[in-house]
């Protein structure tokens, strides 16, 4: 939507490569992808380094993973010192029922100044996780459909 291509990379049980591109079907598929990744034995760190050579400087990278270890954190130096800009989603183990700790690997990437998400399971209990409809729709006299939505059904919370 805002004019940037976009691409994916998983290191699932099957390897999902799209290039980035410009349009919405490249759009349905990286949900589609998304929707279908199972984890697997890749380690994160090959992968990082194998995807480097088609990421441009000042392109984004938006890593997900549940792997606190940071075995991975030098390939993103690495992809630090080539322009790219990379934003982690760290699924904590320990608040998942895992036995990892991931404040050493919170620690490292606040270190290189790597913009990071620790993703607990209150997170998804948010209303904002759970899509569906919210308030009533009604068609205008020129057929188009508008929300109509009851201030106190609307859960407002603080930007930051």
């Amino acid at each position: 939507q805002m004019g940037k291509a976009v691409g994916l990379a998983t290191h699932g049980e099957d390897l999902t490569w799209l290039p980035p591109r410009l349009s919405a079907d490249q759009r349905w598929q990286i949900l589609r992808a998304l929707a279908l990744v199972e984890p697997d034995q890749h380690a994160l760190a090959a992968v990082l380094e194998s995807t480097q050579q088609a990421l441009r400087q000042r392109s984004g990278l938006v890593i997900i993973t549940p792997d606190v270890e940071g075995s991975w954190l030098d390939s993103v130096a690495l992809l630090l010192r080539r322009g790219v800009v990379p934003t982690v989603l760290l699924l904590d183990q320990r608040a998942f029922g895992g036995d990892g700790d991931a404040n050493r690997t919170v620690a490292s990437l606040e270190s290189m100044d790597v913009t990071h998400y620790l993703i607990a399971p209150d997170l998804l209990d948010r209303p904002e996780a759970r899509p569906g409809q919210i308030g009533q729709w009604r068609k205008t006299s020129r057929g188009r459909w508008e929300p109509q939505f009851h201030p106190r059904e609307l859960i407002w919370r603080a930007l930051t």
